[in-house]
């Protein structure tokens, strides 16, 4: 959830699939609900992170600064200012 919120996702669109224990995910032990704690801030980073990656592509695909371009409710954006940019993907 903090990823999707970061991406600037639809949450209309968000679906959380818990994954079902086993040898390939190692230990899944809670610690007192520390996960949220302790990965607060590293997964807001990667999905900002992943964010701007996206922004980036959609700029270069619509050949445009990035810094004219935004996520909004899982869509990029461009600034009306950009002549010529479409507005939403």
């Amino acid at each position: 959830m903090l990823v999707a919120e970061e991406l600037e996702a639809d949450w209309q669109k968000v679906r959380i699939e818990q994954a079902v224990p086993g040898p390939a995910y190692g230990d899944m032990s809670t610690g007192g609900s520390a996960s949220i704690r302790s990965l607060w801030k590293p997964m807001r980073k990667a999905g900002a992170q992943a964010r701007e990656m996206l922004v980036g592509a959609a700029a270069r695909l619509w050949k445009v600064e990035p810094a004219s371009c935004h996520a909004r409710m899982a869509r990029s954006c461009t600034d009306r200012a950009a002549a010529g940019a479409p507005t939403a993907r």
